[in-house]
């Protein structure tokens, strides 16, 4: 009886160990790091359960002096965003994953960036400045650096066009964010309303003044429809609160819930999802309203048209502020001056805006198959684009990568 062959079995992939470096998160990062791809192993500085609720971290102007003092300084010298990680967090780490900051370090990193000001704490003139610029560069370049991750395709053109580096482009990749689906299905309302929705911490910014003078113009032609503004109600004036009280059939909710129950008592609960944004350069609410199978109505700003895809799950309003070029790089006249986009939106109206939501939410109010549709684009954008499977795949292929170098 010939004698019986050993099997030796492969031996398995040591796992890449990854610092998400930085002591705080968005929820957004927070799924990632909770959501890792196969053979990856996150770590983070802080417990992930100690970091604020996202509602709470949006401070909206209202920096602590020490901070604001600090990047003043940091921005008169025309430094960048770069950063030493204490030696004790880089223990048994392979990677170092950084939202927006350069690494000091002498270990692989790979940067995150929505756009090119990120890396110089959103400050212009340091970005374009002749120090802030080539340590940039030179930093992106580098040998550490691996990978520069762009959220979107308009952040890969805007640090195309800001830099204008061979070496840089060579490293740009666009890797979509994740998002967690809801996973509440979606409820119709029972009795016909047409449910419309709007979240933010930053009512003016958002487009929130225009959007309820919209309503108060479609409230007069539909008498099935309704309006919950989500938002920061210190933020807001008063006048408008008490306007508001008016109509039955519009209410404003202070900004105080978890993304579980988002989920689960508003997107769940709505049919149309609005928010005419003049300040963004990704917006994860657009998808979480994606991820909830929602049709939007929603401005042309940045990366929004790879979400609201015209026509097909939602509609597109011009943007009247311009947050971001054509060749989408920064607009220097609003980033340089610091200029706050909620405190401009208040003080001014865009009828624009105003008219292209009625037009627009008219259409879908009317027209329920449009809605279904419309719906079902939405879905597959989340299981496709932005889905979890893409990221994991393309992160752990970076990450590989990265470290077999």
């Amino acid at each position: 009886m010939p004698p019986k062959r050993e099997i030796k079995e492969k031996p398995s992939k040591k796992a890449i160990t990854v610092l998400f470096n930085g002591i705080s998160f968005r929820q957004r990062l927070r799924e990632t790091i909770t959501h890792p791809p196969e053979g990856i192993v996150y770590k983070t500085r802080v417990p992930i359960e100690n970091m604020k609720a996202d509602h709470a971290m949006a401070r909206l102007g209202n920096e602590p002096k020490k901070e604001l003092f600090a990047l003043k300084m940091i921005e008169s010298l025309r430094i960048p965003n770069i950063r030493r990680i204490p030696e004790k967090f880089l223990k048994g780490v392979d990677l170092v994953h950084t939202p927006n900051q350069m690494v000091l370090n002498n270990i692989p990193w790979i940067v995150e960036v929505d756009n090119s000001a990120g890396l110089s704490f959103y400050r212009t003139r340091t970005t374009y400045s002749l120090t802030g610029g080539f340590l940039i560069k030179r930093f992106l370049n580098s040998k550490n650096c691996k990978r520069i991750i762009c959220l979107s395709e308009a952040s890969r053109k805007c640090m195309e066009n800001t830099f204008k580096n061979d070496g840089i482009n060579r490293k740009l990749a666009v890797v979509y964010p994740y998002i967690k689906p809801n996973p509440y299905k979606w409820q119709p309302s029972g009795n016909g309303k047409v449910r419309l929705l709007f979240i933010t911490t930053n009512f003016y910014a958002k487009g929130g003044k225009e959007l309820v003078a919209a309503f108060k113009t479609l409230a007069k032609k539909y008498k099935n429809i309704e309006l919950t503004v989500v938002t920061a109600l210190r933020l807001v004036d008063p006048k408008i609160l008490n306007e508001s009280k008016k109509y039955r059939n519009l209410q404003f909710v202070e900004a105080a819930f978890s993304k579980d129950e988002l989920y689960k008592n508003f997107y769940s609960k709505s049919d149309i999802f609005i928010m005419p944004t003049y300040q963004d350069s990704f917006g994860l609410v657009y998808l979480e309203a994606l991820a909830s199978d929602l049709p939007i109505i929603a401005t042309d700003m940045y990366a929004l048209p790879e979400m609201v895809e015209q026509g097909k799950n939602g509609f597109l309003i011009e943007s009247p502020v311009k947050y971001f070029n054509k060749d989408f790089t920064p607009n220097r006249a609003l980033f340089d001056d610091r200029v706050d986009i909620g405190k401009l939106a208040q003080r001014n109206f865009y009828p624009g805006v105003s008219n292209g939501i009625v037009n627009y939410a008219s259409i879908l109010i009317e027209d329920e198959k449009l809605r279904k549709k419309m719906r079902q684009h939405s879905m597959n954008l989340i299981k496709t684009r932005f889905s979890e499977e893409v990221r994991k795949k393309k992160l752990r292929e970076i990450y590989e990568e990265a470290v077999s170098r």
